[in-house]
């Protein structure tokens, strides 16, 4: 079995950053965020350049099953997870500061990077409660215009999107179930005359949101449109949301500068996870992400 290493963005409402969010999860290490019935403890460290982080998901099974076959007779057997133990997956992550785009390990079964996101917004979530409570608490005069005033100061979202390159983003927008919403951005109008044209002049570039009925456009249907807009002149970018084939939610985001980052051997990187996860930074992968991370430079920092 491969482990991935695939590339991550995070994009911020207002009013709270990345040192914010990363900060703030610091302080929960340890402390597991239950999700999809599985708990997930997340170690974040600062290490100048980026957030370095390990998140850890156990699950609640008791036996797994381990299956031989010796001289042609097959055999399965019901084993016994240790007392007092449980079965985990590791995912180890690193973000840039400056560009909030980074790479996140992945191998399948464990967490994915849309669950991954998901755990990252709820921190980001109970962040943003916690400083619209603090802004409301600190008001002279508590009016209800000045407390939406409090939460006009955090509006927005932690949104989180995969880095594909244009040559995988075809296949990769192949193998979705369905596509919601296409967003794409340019340089200049994209068309030649229309309402937006007086304004559009002044811009240095322009977004167009299209969204789809999932249930009635098959994604076939538009995968040859959707690779003709985004080898356009003038894209500068573009953003695809849909659903896989198990009705996971999945963003995909064009990035000039992806790459395939890497895959190791799963066996090989278990072998060396013997480690209290707490100094997960001195660990044989994390220094592996480090690797990769600084040779794309240009892509994290």
């Amino acid at each position: 079995m491969d482990i991935k290493l695939l590339g991550i963005e995070f994009e911020f409402g207002k009013g709270i950053n990345i040192t914010d969010l990363f900060s703030h999860i610091k302080t929960k290490q340890g402390i597991p965020v239950v999700l999809y019935k599985y708990g997930r403890f997340m170690y974040v460290e600062d290490m100048g350049k980026y957030y370095a982080g390990l998140m850890i998901t156990t699950k609640n099974q008791k036996k797994f099953i381990e299956f031989s076959d010796v001289a042609g007779q097959a055999k399965l057997k019901p084993r016994d997870v240790a007392a007092g133990s449980q079965i985990a997956d590791f995912n180890y992550f690193l973000v840039g500061k400056k560009s909030g785009r980074g790479l996140y390990q992945y191998y399948h079964g464990s967490c994915s990077l849309e669950t991954f996101g998901a755990v990252c917004n709820s921190h980001y979530n109970e962040l943003k409660r916690s400083k619209i409570t603090a802004a409301i608490a600190g008001l002279k005069a508590p009016t209800q215009s000045a407390e939406r005033a409090c939460r006009k100061q955090y509006e927005g979202n932690l949104k989180w999107n995969l880095l594909v390159r244009p040559e995988a983003f075809k296949d990769m927008v192949a193998e979705l179930k369905n596509i919601k919403m296409l967003t794409v951005t340019v340089s200049t109008l994209a068309l030649k005359q229309t309402i937006f044209s007086p304004i559009a002049g002044r811009a240095k570039r322009m977004t167009q949101t299209f969204r789809f009925p999932p249930s009635t456009v098959p994604v076939m249907g538009l995968l040859k449109e959707i690779d003709a807009l985004v080898d356009r002149q003038g894209i500068e970018g573009a953003r695809i949301e849909g659903e896989d084939i198990h009705g996971n939610h999945q963003v995909l985001k064009v990035e000039n500068n992806a790459d395939s980052f890497g895959t190791f051997d799963y066996d090989e990187i278990a072998s060396q996870m013997d480690l209290n996860p707490h100094d997960f930074l001195s660990s044989y992968f994390m220094q592996e992400l480090l690797k990769v991370a600084n040779q794309k430079g240009t892509v994290f920092q």
